[in-house]
Order: C-alpha cells, then sequence, then structure tokens
C-alpha cells in the first residue's frame, strides 16, 4: 500500500495506469519520456520529502542539455513535464492520509529559455509549395490551403473530397500503434468532423491529381499503396524537402542517378508550417475568430486566440512601422514646402528691391 513516504516512481506508476486507459499509444510513449526525466532527479525519493528545488534542479540541467537530444530541452516541453509532475503530486495528496504541499504548484521555467514558435511560410516559400512538382505536392497544397494536419491528410481518401461543392470533409485522422505503426482512427484529433471550403486557386490542380489517381488514399507509400507508417512518412517528407532545396536553392547533382549529398541552403520547412500559413492567411484575409477556429478544428477558441494574438502583435509592429514613414514623410514634406515658401518669399523679395 502506498503512503507518503512512497518514493514518487511507485506514485507515478500507480497514476499512469489510472490516467492513461484509454489515451493514444503515442501519448503513453510521451508521457512514459517524461517521467524517465523526472525519476531520474526525484524517482527513489519519498514524495513527502520532495521540495521545489529538488525539480527545480531537474529543470535548469534540462533546459541546458537534453542527454536525449543533446541540445537543450524547449521551454514547451519543460512546461508539460511540470504539469506532469503536478498531477502526480495531486494524486498522491488526495490518496494519503498525511497531507503535504505540492512541490510542483508553483514552479516556473527558467526565464532565459524562449518558446519554441511555429512560424509561417514567407510569401516567396508558399509560392514555392503552390509551383513544386512532386508526390507529395497535393498533400502541401491541401495543409497550406485548407489546414489538414499531417494525421488528417494521412487517412484522407479522395471519396472525402467534394470537389463539386468544394469542400474537404475531415472525419478521422491516423494514430501510432504499439508496433510503431499508424492505423486510422474515427473522428479528427479534437474528436469532431469538419468540413472546409477549397479554394478556387488550388481546385483545378486537386483535379488533376484525382484524375490520375491509382489509391483510394490520396497520400500513400509509393512501393505498396497502403497507409503511411512512421518511417515511410518521414522519407516522403525528407524527399519532398530536399527536392524544394535542390531546385529553390539552385544547386545540381553531379549525376541523377547518383546524387551527392547537397547542402542544406534554404530555411527547414516541416508539415506543421503549413497549417500555421493557414492560420496565417485566416488572419491576413480577415476571417473572424470564431469560424478559423471551427476551420482548422482546433479543441477550444482559446487556442485560436493565442495564434491570432501573436500575429496580431506581429501586425501591429508592422502597422507602427508603417505609421512611423508616414510620420517621416508627412512631415517633412511639411517642412519642405515650408522652406520652398521661404525661398520663394526670399525671392519675391530680392526682386522688389532690384525693381
Amino acid at each position: 500500500m502506498l503512503n507518503e513516504f512512497s518514493p514518487f516512481r511507485d506514485w507515478a506508476e500507480k497514476w499512469k495506469i489510472r490516467s492513461t486507459i484509454g489515451v493514444a499509444y503515442d501519448r503513453k510513449v510521451a508521457t512514459d519520456c517524461q517521467l524517465a526525466h523526472l525519476n531520474e532527479f526525484i524517482g527513489d525519493m519519498p514524495i513527502c520529502k520532495i521540495k521545489a528545488m529538488h525539480i527545480d534542479e531537474m529543470l535548469i540541467s534540462r533546459a541546458t542539455y537534453n542527454p536525449n537530444t543533446k541540445k537543450p530541452m524547449s521551454k514547451s516541453y519543460l512546461t508539460e513535464i511540470c504539469c506532469l509532475a503536478k498531477s502526480i503530486f495531486n494524486y498522491a495528496i488526495h490518496n494519503c492520509d498525511t497531507q503535504f504541499l505540492n512541490p510542483a504548484e508553483y514552479l516556473r521555467i527558467p526565464s532565459s529559455l524562449e518558446k519554441e514558435k511555429v512560424r509561417a511560410l514567407k510569401e516567396i516559400e508558399q509560392q514555392w509549395i503552390f509551383d513544386m512538382p512532386h508526390t507529395l505536392h497535393c498533400g502541401c497544397l491541401l495543409m497550406m490551403f485548407c489546414g489538414l494536419r499531417r494525421g488528417e491528410l494521412m487517412a484522407l481518401k479522395w471519396s472525402d473530397i467534394d470537389f463539386d461543392n468544394k469542400i474537404v470533409h475531415i472525419t478521422k485522422t491516423v494514430a501510432k500503434s504499439k508496433s510503431n505503426r499508424f492505423y486510422v482512427k474515427p473522428k479528427p484529433k479534437n474528436g469532431k468532423d469538419r468540413h472546409v471550403d477549397i479554394p478556387d486557386e488550388i481546385l483545378p490542380l486537386l483535379h488533376s491529381y484525382y484524375e490520375k489517381r491509382d489509391n483510394i488514399l490520396v497520400t500513400h507509400q509509393k512501393q505498396n499503396g497502403a497507409l503511411h507508417t512512421p518511417k515511410s512518412w518521414t522519407q516522403l517528407w525528407k524527399s519532398y524537402f530536399n527536392e524544394l532545396n535542390r531546385v529553390y536553392g539552385h544547386l545540381e547533382y553531379q549525376s541523377k542517378f547518383a546524387p551527392k549529398k547537397l547542402p542544406v541552403v534554404i530555411d527547414k520547412i516541416n508539415p506543421h508550417m503549413l497549417r500555421h500559413t493557414y492560420a496565417t492567411m485566416l488572419y491576413n484575409a480577415g476571417v473572424d475568430i470564431m469560424t478559423a477556429s471551427e476551420l482548422l478544428g482546433h479543441a477550444d477558441i482559446e487556442t485560436t486566440l493565442k495564434i491570432y494574438t501573436e500575429l496580431r502583435k506581429n501586425t501591429k509592429k508592422h502597422s507602427i512601422g508603417k505609421f512611423d514613414d508616414y510620420i517621416k514623410k508627412t512631415f517633412k514634406r511639411k517642412q519642405d514646402e515650408e522652406k520652398s515658401n521661404e525661398k520663394n518669399k526670399e525671392s519675391d523679395e530680392t526682386e522688389k528691391s532690384d525693381n
């Protein structure tokens, strides 16, 4: 029977059994990884003896170096670990006879860490996505112009695209199994179907791919036509990005059949950037936040609000810059006019005196 003197790792295991029922496999794997970091530092300590400073040691250490990635841990990931620790301590407190304070209640992530931000693609990069012929071209158009998530794209069938009414029906996604393979899961990430309008500009391109289709899936493994695996998707995206890098970085293979490894000369692009670009385009087009939240399939409007708020900050900076330019030009023009008037006045006075 667990009590307040039982080690943290035992309480964490008890909490995990109870809290991960019905949770997707990849989410369970993520929880195990986060627990591993906590257990390394406080796993063997009696749970009632753990203080905030003990968890702080882990935060400071991982903020400097993550042994798994050999890089500093991101602020968002450290925040997830803090939330996990808080939940485990609350679970223990509610199930112990002797009460103690939750040491993770008021933890703060080191302020020196910058929050990881997903950027939207620049206009030139958006044009690359629009123009670049590739096996993944159709899928990238749907992610950037309809806001599909990676998993939603992999589960998408051609029958989900209504060309007559110009709508894509997003009703499922993929999840990862224990054998590290994807399987189709009913309902998208937030559990709600959504129906997104397809812009007229990309409709002919999508239709051309539809006419040449050789599978019920919009994107699939090239070799056998099956649903993508994590490995095949990674390889496909790598192939797509490498081709973007080669074409728009103006690089050439020495041989088409034995290409050498080319240097990366364009900025990194990942699939989620395409979806973030869609959100940015909605904002720039003046789409209201409620509609944008529905189109993006966010679980709550707060997620959309954060994106729109960040975009508004950037737009505000740009607008203030334009305002500054306007002020400079306006008052410079007035000053120039005043100087010109003074010169004309002096010229008129000179002419009068000469006469």
